[in-house]
């Protein structure tokens, strides 16, 4: 999961803004919509712009020169200072070859949401970290600290976080509670953001938001991931707390099985069946852990699925059957209800 910091006024007044096959960072719109190969040297670029530092960074098992051109990764990122000391980052990646890297990170708030793929890691003072997609991952940083992970080769990810310095944090009266921000503590919390926030990241990430909204959105969307993720520091999650461990464990089975095979024919007597439990408890207990439907996950994975499968070149009517559409009608209306534009729209506007 990626974080960002340390921005000063001057960076929220400027870009960063390199040439082609390199990072793209910035708060403009268009910038959003760009298409890039990351080196080494870009993804240490990329750090430095975020808060963070490299202490070491390796490729398929060997620390690659600084100046190295190889691509590691291809793919969408937007860094957006979105008010200061408060950075929105979106991610949408796929990993060209294995990856592994520990980072210093600063103090403050990060909040991050995997809105597809895995996030692993590990963090100085709090162990493993894992963040499936669908939800999301609190880091409460009292001190700078280090973080760990590595990375497949073609692994694809997309995420949306935001990072906040303690002195944005004191500022609107979020340093209340000694579990939450106290100097120097660190702490974890893994919580199942909103649909509704899963949708409207998504939407951002594809740079299906626009013009002079875009920046509005930014802002609106980097404030109600803090909302979301500083909760659990404060009042407890409810949707965590409100299944037995078991229970939970179920329900990410039955998500699994649908990230697992989007294109197949899911039922939910089979699904709650090779669950342990009834229909009735499966819709309820689902909803629970995750903030939706069955449905709706499978929904949103089958088009995510199309998505990239339109972008590598398949045809739209073999996309439509790939991911579990009889008819390639229905596909466009469901892709034009997520994403806000139709699958040869999108194409047309290389998001």
């Amino acid at each position: 999961m990626h974080g960002c910091g340390r921005h000063s006024k001057e960076d929220n007044k400027n870009y960063l803004q390199m040439n082609a096959g390199r990072t793209i960072l910035s708060t403009m719109d268009d910038h959003s919509r760009q298409i890039s190969l990351y080196s080494p040297r870009q993804h240490h670029d990329l750090a430095s712009q975020c808060g963070y530092r490299y202490r070491d960074l390796q490729i398929d098992g060997r620390a690659p020169q600084a100046d190295e051109a190889q691509a590691m990764m291809q793919g969408k990122t937007v860094a957006a200072p979105v008010q200061p000391g408060l950075t929105l980052m979106l991610s949408d990646i796929t990993q060209f070859h294995d990856f592994s890297a520990e980072a210093e990170m600063a103090s403050g708030l990060l909040v991050g949401v995997s809105l597809a793929g895995v996030s692993d890691g590990m963090v100085e003072g709090i162990g493993a970290v894992h963040t499936p997609a669908g939800e999301g991952l609190s880091l409460n940083m009292g001190r700078p600290l280090l973080f760990s992970g590595q990375q497949r080769k073609g692994l694809h990810y997309t995420t949306a976080s935001v990072y906040a310095t303690a002195d944005w944090l004191e500022q609107h009266g979020l340093l209340v509670t000694a579990d939450f921000a106290g100097t120097g503590r660190v702490a974890a919390r893994n919580w199942v953001p909103s649909a509704e926030l899963r949708h409207h990241l998504s939407q951002l990430v594809l740079g299906s938001v626009g013009g002079v909204f875009e920046r509005l959105t930014q802002e609106a969307l980097s404030l109600e991931l803090v909302r979301q993720g500083v909760t659990p520091f404060l009042d407890g999650d409810p949707t965590v707390g409100s299944l037995a461990p078991a229970d939970r464990a179920r329900m990410h089975r039955v998500r699994d099985a649908l990230v697992a095979a989007p294109g197949a024919d899911h039922r939910l007597g089979d699904l709650a069946r090779d669950a342990g439990v009834s229909v009735t408890v499966l819709k309820e207990k689902y909803r629970l852990a995750f903030g939706e439907t069955v449905f709706e996950t499978l929904r949103a994975v089958r088009l995510d699925l199309g998505r990239r499968l339109l972008e590598q070149g398949m045809p739209l009517a073999q996309v439509a059957a790939a991911v579990g559409y009889a008819h390639a009608a229905n596909f466009v209306t469901a892709y034009r209800r997520r994403f806000g534009v139709s699958p040869r729209r999108h194409l047309q506007q290389g998001l």
